[in-house]
């Protein structure tokens, strides 16, 4: 049995190899990308030592450490702002006609979009999932994630979670930023 990854830890080669193909068998234009920090991505690096004065031309060396496989929804929402403006850009795209499809996480992600974004004019959301208030429904739980907060302010903790943090889900892959995952899904919540 195989099973696809989909959602949180979906890469584009999924997409490129299932769905992609049967868009552009139909005559859209289809764009796929990875989120930052995953596939082909770029990763988001944080500087871990003292930032240095730039030299003449405005560079400076540091120790970054790379941070891949982070799911973290705001950063996701850029890059899907990044992308409709990328392709927005390209001659061959109708703007005016510009859809999103995602699925699961990746779906309720396009609603999302679609809610805050006017560039979009469809949207298909293949179990569109966005809410996950119930993992945070409790005072404990809020505690905790207040503490986790606290603990990544005063740099007891790296800034962004890492694999050892990660939430084991079966098929899925990735360590979800739990604090900021709150926040999206319930702005009102408070911690």
């Amino acid at each position: 049995m195989h099973r696809d990854v989909s959602g949180l830890g979906g890469l584009k080669q999924r997409a490129n190899v299932r769905i992609s193909p049967q868009f552009a068998e139909a005559g859209y234009v289809v764009f796929t990308f990875d989120y930052r920090g995953w596939g082909d991505s770029d990763s988001r690096l944080v500087v871990m030592s003292d930032i240095p004065k730039p030299d003449a031309d405005g560079t400076a060396e540091v120790t970054a450490r790379p941070y891949r496989q982070v799911i973290d929804p705001y950063d996701q929402q850029e890059d899907i702002d990044a992308a409709l403006c990328f392709v927005s850009g390209e001659s061959m795209v109708d703007v005016d006609r510009i859809g999103l499809w995602g699925t699961s996480f990746g779906g309720g992600h396009v609603i999302w979009r679609a809610a805050h974004d006017k560039r979009p004019k469809c949207v298909v959301a293949q179990v569109g999932s966005m809410d996950s208030h119930t993992r945070f429904s409790t005072p404990d739980a809020r505690e905790k994630l207040r503490q986790e907060k606290t603990r990544r302010a005063r740099g007891e903790l790296t800034p962004y979670p890492t694999p050892a943090e990660r939430v084991q889900l079966p098929g899925l892959r990735g360590t979800p930023f739990n604090a900021k995952f709150l926040n999206f899904s319930r702005p009102a919540m408070p911690l």
